[in-house]
């Protein structure tokens, strides 16, 4: 079986300037006359994490899990998690 593995981070909640506008929610009254939200400045406040995710090609299926911050305690808690995810009969990976 081939197995890929990856962690990813991090990874934040991000907002998007320029095209990338939010809609105004139906109910709430346009702020513009195009009824587009405003978007808020974003100064870095925001949360971010670590993304670790296991794919198997051959079936396509995927496994991922996020954690708070990228050490050596969070990739091997991933690492048993996928070990769990995996056919338990396949022999070599």
């Amino acid at each position: 079986m081939v197995l890929c593995l990856d962690e990813l981070s991090p990874e934040a909640a991000k907002s998007w300037a320029g095209e990338r506008v939010l809609l105004a929610a139906p109910s709430e009254a346009p702020r513009r006359p195009a009824g587009r939200a405003r978007q808020a400045s974003d100064y870095g406040r925001r949360e971010s994490g670590s993304i670790c995710g296991a794919f198997q090609p051959a079936t396509g299926s995927a496994f991922t899990a996020p954690y708070p911050r990228r050490t050596a305690i969070n990739w091997a808690d991933f690492l048993d998690h996928v070990a769990g995810w995996l056919d338990p009969s396949v022999e070599r990976i």
